[in-house]
């Protein structure tokens, strides 16, 4: 919608100035028009004249527009950062979206905006270094983290021992199932992997700390046996990372490590109602 609208401007633009110039070629008095302004040119050296000032004009004017609508655009797109949960692509220090997630973290540490995110990925994302998942690792700005691997996020490990956030470790594998089961909208992914381990709600549930206390994982029964159900998570924005991309939205990742969870995700997103960002 973003690419249409702006191809529209531009498109008016370029029609107008084109007028401008046929009058110019075909005739020595004419009246120019732009919207309410109207100027009545007589000669053919100072309509040439005018005519490159309101081309000027014009240039500055679209400029300004084009700035407007996405600053629009990256406000809506924020605004429903802090409503919900906030999932990533990446393993370890591969396919990570670092220009968007560390935009993310400069925007928070600025204006204390977006606040309270819920922040969800499966495979462990950064290198001990301050990227990937510990670009969240910021009191305030992210409320709770539901993650298969915390090794490479420190920082985050840090809050999360301090009670500072609230946290689930749950398996990773069976995380990534659960961005196709979102995508699916299934009630969640339902299997038999973490019966009777950390993940069981009978023995922690995955919470990692005294402050998280919420059951995301539930028992069930069906046709007499035990399974775990892991609950959906609505996902409002995804954040991933692509090798190209053209004006329509189609991305590619031949030059990517791995797809990881890219495509999942971003249909979990797309099928919740909310916005997918592509570096």
């Amino acid at each position: 919608m973003l690419n249409v609208r702006l191809n529209t401007l531009m498109d008016r633009v370029g029609t107008l100035i084109y007028d401008i110039h046929t009058h110019i070629d075909g005739i020595s008095h004419t009246a120019l028009r732009t919207g309410n302004l109207c100027i009545l040119v007589t000669d053919r050296s100072i309509m040439q004249s005018v005519t490159e000032r309101i081309e000027h004009i014009l240039v500055r004017i679209t400029i300004c527009a084009i700035g407007h609508i996405i600053i629009r655009k990256l406000r809506k797109i924020f605004r429903s950062l802090i409503k919900g949960a906030v999932s990533t692509n990446g393993f370890v220090a591969c396919d990570l979206p670092e220009e968007l997630t560390s935009a993310l973290e400069k925007r928070f540490l600025e204006t204390g905006s977006p606040k309270n995110l819920t922040y969800f990925y499966a495979a462990g994302q950064g290198n001990r270094d301050g990227s990937g998942a510990d670009h969240f690792a910021h009191e305030g700005m992210t409320s709770t983290v539901i993650a298969g691997h915390y090794n490479m996020a420190p920082k985050l490990g840090e809050l999360i021992m301090q009670n500072k956030i609230k946290a689930y470790n749950l398996p990773q594998g069976t995380l990534s199932q659960l961005y196709r089961d979102i995508a699916a909208k299934k009630l969640g992914t339902l299997t038999h992997v973490g019966l009777y381990t950390f993940a069981d709600p009978r023995v922690e549930g995955g919470k990692l700390n005294d402050i998280t206390t919420e059951d995301l994982v539930e028992v069930v029964n069906i046709c007499g046996e035990e399974r775990l159900l892991y609950k959906a998570i609505h996902v409002d924005v995804a954040l991933i990372r692509a090798t190209y991309a053209d004006e329509y939205g189609n991305i590619t990742m031949e030059h990517e490590c791995c797809t990881a969870e890219a495509t999942a995700i971003a249909q979990a997103a797309k099928n919740c109602g909310g916005k997918v960002i592509v570096q």
